[in-house]
């Protein structure tokens, strides 16, 4: 099963000014297929241990009213200034937002994982919708300066909570040791680092191949 990371390109429903001051991409998110049975179990498992209980509430109910779908694609997110959200995406949508992402809107890279993996993953996203955005450490990206953290935040930004995300992978635990301070990451610096390790593993897979 895939994990879709998503940097987004300044164009189109991104077309913003400060969002062009961000770096090459302006903002990242991630999306997983997922089986519609598998999903309602996620949200059951999470409905007593999550941030915002009544918008699970909410989401599971629509899941499970979706009975002529087997498989959705749910993307999970966080806007300047709004929560962490989630939204289906349909290759029968128009707009760039609600289709699954793909050129010249977004840039992917797509990370396989194992099933438990997914559900880290998925789980982890579910319990932290409805959190808010931190815009205070957000503007800070653009400075050497940043905020300490002690523990799991409280509040995010998008890169911020992908990396926090990836940080539920244990195959992804000892490449996340390089890195200096996971909260303090623009969308840029997530690609270049998941860009790095991915070619690495892609490299590591073709050389075992041989042998």
């Amino acid at each position: 099963m895939d994990l879709t990371v998503s940097f987004a390109n300044p164009i189109g429903p991104f077309d913003l000014f400060w969002n062009k001051c961000a770096g090459k991409y302006c903002h990242v998110e991630i999306s997983v297929d997922i089986p519609r049975e598998l999903l309602v179990t996620l949200l059951e498992s999470v409905q007593d241990d999550c941030f915002d209980p009544q918008r699970i509430a909410r989401l599971l109910k629509r899941v499970i009213e979706a009975t002529t779908v087997e498989t959705l694609n749910i993307c999970f997110f966080v806007l300047w200034g709004e929560t962490i959200d989630s939204r289906f995406l349909s290759k029968l949508a128009d707009d760039a937002i609600s289709r699954p992402p793909e050129e010249p809107t977004y840039e992917n890279i797509v990370i396989p994982l194992e099933l438990e993996e997914l559900k880290n993953v998925v789980q982890y996203s579910l319990r932290q919708m409805g959190r808010p955005y931190d815009i205070p450490r957000a503007l800070l990206l653009f400075s050497p300066l940043t905020l300490r953290t002690e523990g799991e935040p409280e509040k995010f930004f998008c890169s911020q909570l992908v990396m926090h995300t990836f940080k539920q992978l244990e195959s992804y635990s000892e490449d996340m040791k390089s890195l200096e301070d996971i909260n303090h990451m623009k969308p840029d610096d997530v690609y270049n680092w998941l860009r790095e390790v991915t070619d690495k593993r892609i490299k590591e897979k073709k050389e075992d191949s041989k042998e």
